[in-house]
């Protein structure tokens, strides 16, 4: 009877247990799911410094569920190659990196500590496929309701877009409502299961929930005019029904084909803009193909490069959409050009292994990151907060494997030792991202009153905004103000490195032409034009250069350039500039 006891008593405190264990997970996996549709900001969200604040939970309640769970766990091949990438990302950043990237150092760390923490939590707890495709349809149809309220109230995140969501754009909240579409359509099967094992008096309100969640950001996605976002979701429809058409597959190809080409001339600048982009990158890239530019330095190569591409090939009709790139749009590319071959073949084998795996666990999550790649070819997906925590959630919650036998001591001291380094780890990240957030929110206070005054208060953020090119500018702006014209290009200087906006060359020129260095400030003009070549303001400011040395000659070669050269953007300013043109001549 002891015995007996002793052996109900051991499974009713290990059913406890698991119960508690999976309660734990399932908290855990809800707010990171919640997290994702809070709202984003350029730099800081409130949801990214609150997960920093939460992960030294996530790393103790990860070392915890190892330490005091009698199972142990394998090593999966995923886990071997995102430390790899890690340890590599983080050798690459230490040697021959000359760029300031703070921000995407504590962001990468953070993931990457997260992934870890993750796996460490999820390993005792297997979560069902049915869970993530209910949280990401309610996630997105979530999204979806708060672009219809934008368009009704006009209360939209962007004035230039009639709807963005809880982003800033419509470029990635329309993959915020792809990944819902193509995760609720292609688990229906999964979510019919489930509803079969409800009371029968509530299957048919639980059908019609369903439906509703899936329909609402289908409607609302072709709102956002995204061509990633419908040419994503085509290639995973095709695919997944491909037996439905295979007949008509010639036909079916090229009426997508057609739409592809439509697709591109609606919006043809901004799809030339795009290539030019990439174009540039990899013309940077090719002067060191293997370790890149270094890390944090796509926007400064992207201006070197169109900068080459300029004077190799001053027609080139690319050229003409050139503009201030934020983004790489394209995260892979990114990836290549300031990590390399290395660091890019090194990224594609963790998405491989990750999608091999997605397969294995669920088809719906396996489309759903499919379609999050494929859009990620042609936009910037994973620089943002919400489709990183996706993807890392993702990533650990299917690269759970098999318990082993019983740990040991040796393994619970190593899981106890991960614990403690990554907490720690974690405690500095969380106090680094709120110290540079409220930095930036003290920056944005005066960014722009460039008054003498606050020559000091910039001074004393500046360590902690050191990449940010917006604080630079208005910075080396003050600096200028006050008469401090070296000091001035000495921020103009570090703010071209975190940049391609050729205002910061264009502000070194008239530094340097306030301090009666005209050779100089002649080369800071050209090099402005080189990096924008659809701007006619380095090329007016080169001209009054001109003009007021007496080089009579080179103004009215300034001045004929101007008026062949085709502006970007018309605007009254632009017609001022060509009137002066023409009275230079």
């Amino acid at each position: 009877m002891k015995v007996e006891s002793k052996c109900g008593g051991s499974l009713m405190s290990a059913g406890i247990t698991s119960t508690f264990i999976t309660a734990l997970a399932v908290a855990v996996l809800g707010y990171l799911f919640w997290s994702s549709v809070m709202p984003v900001e350029t730099r800081w969200s409130h949801a990214e410094i609150l997960t920093a604040r939460l992960m030294p939970v996530f790393c103790m309640l990860g070392s915890a569920f190892m330490i005091f769970n009698r199972e142990g766990h394998k090593i999966a091949l995923l886990d071997i190659l995102v430390l790899v990438w890690g340890i590599y990302y983080f050798l690459r950043l230490y040697f021959g990196n000359d760029y300031p990237c703070a921000t995407q150092f504590l962001k990468v760390s953070s993931s990457l500590i997260l992934y870890f923490a993750l796996r460490a939590v999820f390993s005792n707890c297997r979560v069902r496929p049915s869970t993530f495709i209910a949280l990401i349809m309610l996630c997105g149809c979530y999204e979806a309701l708060v672009g219809v309220g934008q368009i009704l109230s006009g209360a939209s995140r962007n004035y230039f877009h009639m709807l963005t969501g809880t982003f800033l754009n419509p470029g990635p909240y329309s993959a915020y409502l792809l990944v819902a579409v193509v995760a609720g359509q292609t688990g229906k099967d999964v979510i019919q299961c489930e509803v079969s094992r409800l009371p029968v008096a509530i299957r048919k309100y639980a059908t019609v929930l369903y439906y509703l969640l899936l329909l609402l950001p289908l409607l609302v996605l072709p709102s956002t005019w995204s061509r990633a976002a419908i040419m994503a979701l085509a290639i995973v429809c095709l695919w997944y029904y491909r037996k439905s058409y295979w007949r008509y597959r010639k036909a079916v190809w090229v009426l997508c084909l057609v739409a592809m080409v439509m697709l591109y001339f609606v919006k043809r600048g901004s799809a030339d803009g795009r290539v030019l982009t990439w174009m540039a990158s990899l013309t940077s890239l090719a002067h060191n193909p293997w370790l890149g530019v270094g890390i944090g330095g796509f926007r400064h190569a992207t201006a070197e490069g169109i900068a080459e591409m300029y004077h190799s090939c001053p027609d080139n009709g690319l050229l003409a959409s050139a503009g201030v790139a934020e983004y790489a749009f394209c995260d892979i590319l990114k990836v290549v050009v300031e990590q390399g071959v290395v660091g890019g073949l090194l990224c594609l084998a963790v998405a491989y292994v990750a999608l091999h795996n997605l397969r294995r666990w669920s088809a719906p999550a396996f489309y759903a990151m499919g379609s999050l790649m494929l859009f990620s070819l042609f936009s910037y997906p994973f620089e943002l907060y919400p489709f990183r925590v996706l993807s890392i959630t993702l990533l650990a919650v299917s690269a759970t494997s098999s318990s082993m036998a019983e740990m040991d001591g040796a393994k619970r001291v190593m899981a106890l030792l991960f614990g403690v380094l990554a907490t720690a780890a974690s405690v500095f990240i969380a106090c680094e991202d709120k110290r540079r957030s409220d930095a930036d929110q003290q920056a944005s206070l005066f960014a722009s009153m460039h008054d003498v005054a606050f020559v000091n208060d910039f001074y004393e953020l500046l360590p902690k905004e050191s990449d940010n090119s917006i604080f630079l500018f208005n910075f080396a702006k003050t600096l200028t103000s006050a008469g401090r014209y070296s000091e001035s290009n000495a921020m103009l200087r570090q703010g071209a490195l975190t940049s391609n906006d050729p205002m910061f060359y264009l502000l070194q020129g008239n530094n340097y032409r306030y301090m009666h260095f005209y050779d100089l400030a002649e080369a800071a003009y050209r090099k402005a034009f080189a990096v924008m070549p659809n701007r006619l303001y380095p090329l007016y400011q080169l001209l009054t250069l001109y003009r007021a040395t007496g080089q009579q000659g080179k103004a009215r070669q300034t001045a004929a350039y101007i008026l062949k050269a085709n502006a970007k953007i018309k605007s009254p300013a632009t017609d001022e500039i060509i009137r002066k043109a023409k009275e230079a001549l």
